[in-house]
């Protein structure tokens, strides 16, 4: 009777020992230039290329409806140049991932964008598209206009 505990524990183990999970801070240029354009598409109102870059974990047609309501919050037509605030890929059971976070100062507000990116069938996926948006009404980036706050 002592055998089926053991073997329980030594199941229970190996289950344990077959899950696997890496990361690693690095930046990969070419990914950060797929999600510039991701961005840059978005302000242009090329939904269809969006949606284009798309994992097939997405259904294209809730995509494609929650686009417009994205680029209302962005409200510009050109993006300036971006800056990398962060980037992470993680390598797990599930496969490949990649996730970028950049910045785009806009003269009344200060966009960050999140992309994650996903390896499926040998191509990089874009698997999810986030936006924070806070208005400075400066143009100076984020926080209160100081020199409203001085007068």
């Amino acid at each position: 009777m002592r055998l089926i505990p053991a073997l329980a524990i030594v199941v229970a183990l190996a289950a344990a020992g077959c899950q696997y999970s890496a990361s690693v801070s690095g930046s990969n240029a070419e990914l950060n230039q797929e999600a510039e354009a991701v961005y840059d598409d978005l302000l242009a109102g090329d939904d269809a290329a969006i949606v284009a870059r798309m994992s097939s974990e997405n259904d294209p047609q809730l995509v494609a409806r929650q686009l417009p309501m994205l680029r209302e919050m962005v409200g510009h037509d050109s993006a300036p140049d971006p800056i990398v605030l962060s980037s992470i890929q993680a390598t797990d059971n599930s496969g490949r991932t990649y996730t970028v976070e950049q910045s785009y100062s806009h003269p009344d507000r200060i966009v960050v964008t999140r992309n994650e990116f996903v390896r499926e069938n040998d191509a990089w996926r874009l698997r999810g598209i986030h936006l924070n948006v806070e208005m400075t009404g400066s143009g100076m980036g984020p926080g209160p206009d100081t020199a409203a706050d001085a007068g």
